[in-house]
């Protein structure tokens, strides 16, 4: 999270970069803010996948990282916080209404819980 408020200190008043955009940053956050399939994870699943039906990475003395399976979806619980508060400094002081859409609080007692 440090590279993105990095960057919105860059764009502080500015909004998106044209450098920045083909990182698709915004879309990215926005989905690690309201949950969805995890594209990472997924990409992850395949190479292993093809690294294992071709018989590489198995025996070649790479050590395995040790994280928690979670499944296909984004855990929000973990990443909506930090996700949020990056998209706010990224845009921070443009007046950008689309991102202030999706930043939105919620207005009634059941969108709260969603």
């Amino acid at each position: 999270m440090v590279n993105l408020s990095i960057s919105g200190k860059y764009n502080e008043g500015h909004g998106g970069n044209a450098g920045l955009a083909d990182l698709r940053i915004e879309e990215r956050l926005h989905r690690y803010i309201v949950g969805g399939t995890d594209d990472v994870e997924l990409r992850r699943r395949r190479e292993a996948s093809e690294r294992a039906s071709t018989g590489g990475g198995a025996n070649t003395g790479e050590t395995e990282c040790s994280h928690i399976f979670e499944g296909d979806t984004i855990n929000t619980n973990l990443t909506a916080p930090g996700a949020t508060l990056a998209l706010g400094l990224m845009y921070l002081k443009t007046g950008n209404r689309s991102i202030a859409a999706l930043l939105a609080l919620p207005d009634t007692h059941f969108l709260l819980d969603y």
